[in-house]
């Protein structure tokens, strides 16, 4: 990301450069704001600086807002953010005219960095972001991210990509058995000059979804949490919905998916230990920067029908509101991943997870009732109340270890 710092003030100045640099901004140049505001302008374009620090003093206010102005009347327009000790009526009178935040001292890299996002933030548009987190290891995120994305692509109709964040134990290339051409490596070395051709031999079509792997030609690895900002300002350009399917470990790649997301799932099983696990996961993801209205949890692998859960009860256990409940169907996951794609959507699992997608675009798709499961899934759970003849008891419980998918 590039910048430059428009400036009089020694202290703040010196203070702005090492926020810019612990976050990989590129500072051109530092400029003053005396004289006319045009060659400063100039530098700007010149540079395609993608952020410009703008000091408001009450001395230097009046020729910031006519530097505003220049920049104003060019079709490109960076993110402008205000810094200095201004009085009320002059931040609000910068707000006015265009600047996008303003950055008060004293001020720290969190408060530094939160700026610049609300920043980049501003100009909206109707492509929502959706993050995956496991509670922990194997509860299922990635198989739930990927299912979802397939039902929003092909019943829904949106154009959806699925980002694969879990640079270390990534698994999409496995399951769809595709070698990716690139990977999120790539797009985050790019990420300032992505474009069309670039993204296009970056991800992989399959099951009517863009997927863009953890894994490919480049080493999978941690980078700036800016760039995966940049990143996914120009994938929410393209795509209806955006999925990220995010390691277990809270990141700083998981921190930059949680201040842009419309909503981030932290994935459960309904065994006390996983959902004691999950309250902690909320309570990080909170700590890191994610609106709390934004967090939720989808519970998985839940034994009998959805309908029949006690949603109260499990958001009680676990601290949070529950947007989902998916049925465990092993048998179908293992058919699905034998055959490189979706579950079956006739499925009740893969109604369920088609209704996960319909609540993510705001369409209200209902649960078949009870009554109406096929006597194939009552066939899959009644196992789980057979008597084992050696023990001569009654098996009852969560499904082990061994018998859930790893993703």
């Amino acid at each position: 990301m590039k910048g430059i710092i428009v400036g009089e003030t020694p202290e703040l100045v010196a203070c702005l450069r090492q926020m810019c640099t612990g976050l990989d901004i590129v500072l051109h140049n530092t400029v003053d704001l005396q004289g006319q505001p045009e060659p400063t302008a100039r530098l700007v374009y010149a540079y395609r600086a993608d952020i410009v620090f703008l000091e408001l003093s009450t001395t230097t206010l009046p020729a910031a807002l006519e530097l505003l102005t220049q920049l104003q009347l060019s079709r490109y327009k960076p993110v402008i953010v205000g810094f200095a000790n201004a009085l009320a009526e002059d931040q609000r009178a910068a707000l006015e005219a265009g600047i996008w935040q303003v950055l008060t001292p004293p001020f720290d890299e969190q408060d530094f960095l939160q700026t610049v996002r609300l920043a980049f933030a501003q100009p909206r548009n109707e492509s929502s972001v959706h993050g995956f987190i496991p509670a922990k290891g194997g509860a299922g995120a990635t198989l739930t991210a990927l299912n979802t994305a397939t039902c929003l692509a092909q019943v829904l109709k949106r154009k959806v990509l699925l980002i694969e964040a879990d640079f270390y134990s990534g698994i999409l290339p496995l399951l769809l058995k595709f070698s990716p051409p690139g990977s999120v490596m790539d797009a985050l070395a790019l990420s300032e000059r992505l474009d069309e051709s670039s993204w296009g031999g970056m991800i992989a079509k399959r099951h009517g979804i863009d997927v863009l792997a953890a894994w490919g030609p480049r080493t999978a690895g941690q980078d700036s949490s800016l760039k995966f900002d940049r990143l996914l300002a120009f994938a929410k350009q393209r795509y209806d919905v955006v999925l990220v399917d995010l390691p277990v470990v809270v990141d700083r790649v998981t921190e930059a998916v949680g201040y842009q997301a419309e909503r981030v799932y932290v994935v459960s099983t309904p065994e006390r230990i996983c959902m004691d696990v999950a309250r902690r996961r909320l309570r990080q993801l909170e700590t890191c920067g994610t609106r709390p209205n934004t967090l939720g949890v989808i519970l998985n692998r839940v034994l009998g029908h959805p309908a029949e859960v006690d949603i109260q009860e499990h958001e009680r256990a676990i601290g949070g509101k529950i947007y989902g409940v998916l049925p465990n169907d092993y048998l179908r996951l293992q058919a699905a991943i034998a055959a490189e794609g979706p579950v079956d959507p006739k499925s009740l699992l893969g109604k369920a997870y088609l209704a996960l997608a319909g609540s993510i675009t705001g369409v209200d798709i209902p649960l078949p009732s009870p009554s109406d499961r096929s006597a194939s899934l009552r066939n899959l759970f009644c196992w789980l109340t057979r008597t084992d003849p050696e023990k001569g008891a009654s098996v009852s419980g969560s499904v082990s270890e061994q018998n859930v998918p790893a993703a």
